[in-house]
């Protein structure tokens, strides 16, 4: 291999003195970089994953025999790793080989895919299905081209290089944790890490040339990665996130197999998350028929497929076996699934599940309690068990008392608490780790409860949760001089430091979670603190929710005016038994299915209850007042965003034009709601248009059949199961078992009342 500090054509026709020079490369990179090579021959070829293909492969041939090159001309790859293993498909088949060199331009290439000698195209059915091994001849790094490559495709590069540390060489970590991705100045670190990565590279390539044995361990993170860059048809996700998500799952793997620490694991995860790199789906439910496609990789042997696993940090091992046993290690087969639904009215009675807004309030307040209380009933929820075990994490004694049809009852108290409450002082001297999993409310309400411990804490999450925005706090963080580690404002978040009493600004047009959080923390201070809203309040009714839970748990919280919460300090919690009412927001889904002609009876709701989205009543009666083609309504969301995705079935479904606006905190849900519920329901022939803040939807007479997408979100799955009540054919929702997240019972209930579906497995209703 060669280095050089700045490669040009002078360079090339020095070492290849007497030959034809054809050189292939992209759009992008001609453009940056052409004028290097200006006596050569080119051939342009668009930007992307999309190129690589029989069509970009058969330009390549046709250039060649048109400039009447021979075996002994070159053809010379100016890239990165799409057109250094095209052209080299292209240099290995025409003539049955002629002389190939590569220029990788990005750093994936420099440290992987021009190195080894692997080429080829992709096929529609998998990447890479078509191709050879042709090692190109000399590969030129030069560093300067470095200097050009956007963030994202250094992101990409280090995808890569992760894998070499992980597998092969751990010292590569502490390199990688001297990196700064928003200030790539020292070069010398960069190709130092590169020659690491080349060394390795071939160091294995050089005992298993044919990828028959040991190389195969260099595919660590790439079966999966492969088989998500198929899925998505090479669009909108890149090699490098691909990969890393595939890394992370294996990371997962090996955690909880006990091959690796929790130390280990979260290290690690945080690296990829440093690099800008994904460690989860955007939409989890697509992990089974992501794995599905596995199965057509080019390393599966007959019934079995072959991928790497951590033996531990440093080390890889080869595993072949079946694709039910990849699926059980990646928790696929056993829950995902689809629900097919055959369109009818709903007739019976539902018992609605208790609200899972007041459960996250009571569990807190209750483990904040020396004496017991007793709760319930709780839905057996994964947000609510996520509350649950948090709590256990900061000293809460939970004892499950009994259950009923509507939920579990739990004794509840701290006997760590009391100690805070005489000394005002950290009770938890370890650090600590918080799973929040998917749900918003155990992140943002316990955050602040920092202050229990004098040890570091770091809350983990999952999916969308790991993306949605954080900022209110890290503002507080900085404003407090508390040190906190994050990625780009990404979860895993790890915080050294307490919050004090004292007077705290937060916006009101974020979550209203974030307040919240304060509210039930602040009494807990040794003095008295304030909280002022600085825009408009959203949501402000789970605000007086709040107030109102804190109140029973003898805490008291003055609302001094308008945007002003005044909260003493040296309050303490009080055991108090709750009895929790049923919710508004899962009752929603039931009351718009009667406003469409099903006929249940509903029950468990307080009518005067202070639940936010008790609105539902009021909005469908606006609906329901006189509809005709002309009718023209608008909703303010912004008071009650969970309520959109059910709301946009009721509007398809009602004649005239409906506007939903002000819903811009719709799109940070557990997916972006806005833009599911209009692709979704486009596809069953809604006439809907997507706004910044909101839907715009004109109501047809019925819609249609089709397979849909949950979105991973509970709240997506459970509005189309009411849009299919009134469809002209079946529904496919595929990951329905995402209602698991907040109504387990749901599917359950819809049969109860007469729905009719059948339930498959996800990978089955592809």
């Amino acid at each position: 291999m060669k280095y050089y500090e700045a490669i040009d054509e002078n360079r090339l026709f020095e070492d290849y003195k007497d030959a034809r020079i054809l050189i292939v490369t992209d759009e992008n990179v001609y453009r940056l970089h052409g004028d290097r090579f200006k006596t050569c021959e080119f051939l342009v070829l668009p930007s992307g994953e999309a190129s690589k293909n029989f069509d970009s492969y058969t330009k390549i041939i046709d250039e060649l025999s048109n400039l009447r090159m021979n075996r002994s001309d070159l053809l010379c790859a100016l890239g990165g790793g799409v057109i250094g293993d095209l052209a080299g498909f292209a240099a290995s088949t025409y003539m049955r080989g002629m002389e190939f060199v590569q220029i990788p331009t990005t750093l994936l290439a420099m440290v992987d895919s021009s190195l080894g000698g692997k080429t080829g195209i992709n096929h529609q059915s998998s990447k890479n299905r078509v191709g050879t091994f042709y090692e190109a001849s000399q590969v030129y790094r030069d560093p300067t081209f470095l200097n050009t490559l956007p963030k994202a495709e250094f992101s990409n590069g280090f995808a890569e290089i992760i894998k070499y540390a992980i597998g092969f060489d751990r010292s590569l970590g502490d390199l990688l944790d001297r990196v700064n991705l928003d200030s790539m100045n020292d070069m010398d670190l960069i190709m130092k890490i590169v020659e690491k990565c080349v060394e390795i590279k071939q160091t294995v390539v050089k005992q298993d040339e044919k990828d028959k044995g040991i190389r195969q361990l260099l595919n660590f993170g790439h079966t999966i990665g492969h088989a998500i860059e198929s899925y998505y048809n090479y669009e909108g996700v890149s090699h490098g996130e691909a990969v890393a998500i595939g890394m992370a799952m294996k990371l997962k793997m090996a955690f909880d197999e006990k091959v690796i620490s929790d130390e280990e694991y979260h290290t690690w995860i945080k690296r990829i998350l440093k690099f800008g790199l994904p460690v989860k789906l955007v939409q989890n439910n697509d992990l089974c028929k992501i794995l599905e496609l596995v199965s057509f990789d080019k390393k599966a042997t007959g019934k079995n497929i072959r991928w790497i696993e951590i033996q531990k940090i440093g080390e890889l091992k080869v595993i072949e076996n079946g694709m039910d046993v990849l699926m059980e290690k990646l928790n696929c087969k056993k829950d995902s699934f689809s629900v097919i639904i055959k369109p009818m009215k709903l007739k019976g009675n539902v018992s609605i599940p208790p609200s899972k807004s007041l459960s996250h309030r009571a569990i807190i307040c209750a483990g904040l309690s020396e004496q017991v209380s007793v709760i319930g009933p709780l839905s057996d929820s994964a947000d609510i068990q996520a509350t649950l075990d948090a709590m256990m994490k900061f000293g809460a004694k939970i004892v499950h008392v009994k259950k009923d049809r509507l939920g579990a009852y739990y004794q509840i108290c701290n006997e760590k608490i009391g100690v805070y409450y005489k000394t005002r002082k950290p009770v938890i001297h370890e650090p600590l780790t918080i799973e929040c999993h998917e749900s918003g409310s155990t992140l943002r309400f316990l955050i602040p409860f920092t202050i229990l411990t004098s040890d570091a804490v770091t809350f983990t999450g999952e999916g969308r949760l790991v993306k949605r925005p954080l900022e209110p706090y890290y503002d507080l963080f900085d404003q407090n001089c508390m040190k906190y580690e994050t990625s780009s404002g990404e979860l895993p978040l790890t915080i050294h430091g307490n919050f004090g009493p004292g007077r705290y600004e937060l916006p009101g047009n974020v979550s209203s979670q974030f307040i919240t959080g304060l509210l039930m923390t602040l009494p807990l201070m040794n003095d008295d603190s304030e909280i002022h809203i600085t825009t408009d309040l959203e949501s402000g009714p789970y605000i007086d929710l709040t107030i109102e839970t804190l109140k029973q748990f003898n805490i008291d919280i003055e609302h001094s005016s308008e945007n002003v919460y005044h909260i003493p300090g040296n309050q303490s919690y009080r055991a108090v038994n709750l009895s929790l009412e049923g919710d508004y927001s899962q009752g929603a889904f039931w009351l718009v299915a009667n406003s469409l002609g099903s006929e249940i009876d509903v029950t468990g709701l307080e009518p005067l209850s202070l639940q936010g989205d008790r609105v539902i009543t009021e909005m469908i009666d606006v609906f329901d007042l006189e509809p005709h083609e002309n009718s023209k309504r608008e909703f303010d969301i912004s008071q009650c965003p969970d309520l959109l995705p059910v709301l946009a079935v009721k509007a398809a479904l009602t004649k005239g034009v409906t506007v939903f606006e002000k819903g811009e905190r719709v799109r940070l849900k557990e997916s972006d709601r806005i833009h599911a519920m209009a692709v979704e329901l486009r596809k069953m022939g809604a006439d809907i248009i997507e706004t910044v803040d909101g839907l715009k939807i004109k109501g047809v007479d019925r819609l249609e059949g089709a397979t849909v997408s949950s979105w991973n979100d509970h709240r997506i799955a459970m509005a189309l199961a009411i849009a299919a009540t009134y469809s002209k054919g079946q529904v496919c929702i595929e990951g329905a078992d995402c209602v698991s997240k907040s109504y387990p019972e749901f599917w359950e209930d819809y049969k109860k009342v007469g729905g009719s579906i059948d339930v498959e497995p996800i990978w089955k209703t592809i």
